[in-house]
């Protein structure tokens, strides 16, 4: 799955995935001189997945096994307020 970090915006701002399968997150970070990253959180607010931060342009990968049924918030820590979207999980 690819999430493209551009003009502090994640394009797509969701994506989906199915439960239980091994989900490989990749951060292509597109603002030259800018940090990101992507935090994906369980309904419960706590962190299940994050890539590293990535001063762009530049990548950054994470592997994580989707968690059960619903939709899940992911940030960027750096721009938590502009950089936010949601994993379905279906």
């Amino acid at each position: 799955m690819l999430i493209v970090a551009k003009n502090i915006t994640f394009l797509p701002a969701s994506a989906t995935v199915p439960a239980g399968a091994a989900v490989n997150l990749t951060l292509d970070n597109q603002d030259p001189t800018v940090q990101h990253d992507i935090q994906v959180f369980n309904l419960g607010g706590a962190l299940i997945a994050q890539t590293e931060l990535a001063t762009g342009p530049n990548t950054r990968s994470v592997t994580f096994i989707a968690p059960a049924p619903g939709r899940y918030p992911f940030k960027c820590s750096v721009h938590p307020r502009q950089m936010n979207g949601v994993l379905v999980v279906d």
